[in-house]
């Protein structure tokens, strides 16, 4: 499918028995603030797929950048991760030539919160080692 907007974001999670950064892959479609696309995970130079992704995307009009047409925007995206839902939100910015993002992620159980519609993950969970209920983190990462 192809992508209105392309994003890689580094994400860590703040757990002490786990400070692996990760790198998620994101494709993602605009319909007005709504988005869809796809999620994968960079694992040893290869992509994975891990879900379905959607979510929201808002412009914040009343914050001033050195170009109106790359505004500040809240972003959040919604997925999982081998059996776990996330939820990855924050903001995007421009910074230079490139629009940035900084925000935080939590995990939830699948069962607690429930997935996107569609959302599955289709490689092993022994290769994609993912939150656990609870987790929490940050993310920060370029669209690309």
């Amino acid at each position: 499918m192809p992508c209105e907007e392309n994003w890689t974001i580094d994400v860590v999670f703040n757990s002490p028995a786990d400070t692996t950064t990760r790198t998620l892959v994101f494709c993602i479609n605009f319909n007005g603030d709504t988005i869809s696309g796809d999620v994968d995970l960079l694992v040893n130079g290869e992509l994975r797929d891990l879900s379905l992704v959607t979510g929201t995307i808002r412009v914040l009009p009343n914050v001033l950048t050195p170009n109106p047409n790359r505004p500040v925007r809240l972003m959040s995206l919604n997925f999982t991760w081998g059996g776990t839902r996330v939820l990855l939100s924050g903001t995007t910015f421009p910074v230079g030539a490139q629009n940035r993002f900084d925000g935080d992620i939590s995990a939830f159980s699948v069962l607690a919160a429930g997935a996107p519609s569609g959302a599955t993950s289709s490689a092993p969970t022994e290769q994609i080692v993912g939150p656990s209920d609870g987790d929490k983190g940050t993310g920060t990462g370029t669209q690309t």
